[in-house]
């Protein structure tokens, strides 16, 4: 009898052990799912640089229409402000106030001697702020999930000096400035789930392609406190920089890196979302990708045509007294007329073709 019953016993427990295993959800290596990053400006960067024929003074700007990333006035705009390199190793900044064609510009003030220089790199920074979102399918205890935006592989182009770099996105100088454009991205615009902590802002790491070559990207590591874990299926979102352009730091959109007879086509740059253990491995098995789509904006001319219409009626109208209208004299009458003067009111109005 007493062993029947520690029979039965052990079939109970095995029975409820199973039934826990099955209805617990299990941590397994699955990439996450639904990931996106939206950018609030998807707009390219600005990176010309000043051709022959400009020279100290001129209000207007010639650009280099053979070479480097922008070589055309065709992603820069009335309004825009631009920052043209000095000889002293800085950048100035001036205001387009018109543009000529698709190799001048005009600008507020006249070009200084120092900044009249051909090749001279002429600037209009664009940013964006990142909103990055996924689905985890896996999780462990104390993990980090970590976003990797491209920097840029190039030579000659540095991933953290606040100009637009063509193979990938600038995270921005501390010498431009606290925020705005240009400036290094702050951990305090950077915001992740689960009330993690942020760390990682200004670091690189390296992804090698299946063609052997190394690409780089800015990394944003968003950490769980030591015990802790994060949901699975539900939907998480890491934001990179804030919302305003010049009250908070984003991340510096990349120039054109494509020939001038594909403007308009997109330059698609890779970004990743990992899953890192507690001491910072990264579970190969977890990460996804995604690609970022960038593009130059377009300037658009409209033809208007203006349209007159005018309306003759009785307003102002005043009494004459016996004064007799001379219309009514010439048909045969003779009775007093009480106002035939007019008024004539005209409206222009204008409709966008």
């Amino acid at each position: 009898m007493k062993k029947n019953l520690q029979t039965i016993t052990s079939v109970i427990i095995v029975t409820l052990f199973l039934l826990i295993s099955f209805n617990v959800k299990n941590s397994q290596s699955t990439p996450s799912t639904n990931v996106k990053n939206t950018l609030s400006s998807s707009q390219l960067s600005y990176f010309a640089r000043i051709g022959t024929g400009t020279s100290a003074g001129d209000n207007l700007i010639k650009i280099n229409t053979a070479a480097n990333p922008s070589r055309t006035t065709n992603n820069l705009f009335e309004g825009d402000t631009v920052c043209i390199a000095d000889s002293g190793g800085g950048c100035d900044n001036f205001d387009v106030t018109d543009i000529g064609n698709t190799a001048y510009f005009q600008i507020d003030t006249p070009l200084p001697a120092v900044n009249a220089v051909v090749g001279s790199y002429v600037i209009a920074t664009r940013s964006a702020q990142h909103v990055v979102t996924f689905t985890p399918q896996s999780n462990i205890t104390g993990g980090k999930w970590q976003v990797l935006i491209k920097a840029t592989s190039k030579s000659g182009e540095k991933h953290n000096d606040g100009i637009p770099d063509q193979e990938g996105f600038d995270i921005g100088a501390a010498v431009v400035g606290n925020t705005g454009p240009g400036a290094i991205l702050r951990s305090t615009d950077v915001s992740c789930p689960w009330s993690m902590t942020v760390s990682g802002i200004g670091d690189t790491v390296g992804i090698v392609a299946a063609n052997g070559t190394t690409y780089y990207y800015h990394t944003i590591t968003c950490s769980l406190a030591a015990g802790a874990t994060n949901p699975i299926g539900s939907p998480a979102t890491i934001t990179i920089g804030g919302s305003s352009i010049t009250n908070a730091t984003q991340l510096t959109n990349p120039a054109p890196d494509h020939v001038p007879g594909d403007e308009g086509e997109a330059d698609l740059y890779n970004f990743f979302v990992r899953h890192l253990d507690s001491a910072g491995t990264v579970i190969d098995g977890d990460t996804a990708r995604g690609q970022i789509a960038m593009v130059e904006a377009v300037r658009v001319s409209a033809t208007v045509d203006p349209t007159i219409s005018f309306i003759i009626d009785n307003v102002g109208v005043t009494n004459v007294g016996t004064s007799v209208c001379p219309r009514c004299y010439s048909q045969g009458y003779r009775q007093p007329s009480y106002g035939y003067s007019s008024s004539l009111r005209l409206s222009l109005s204008s409709s966008l073709q």
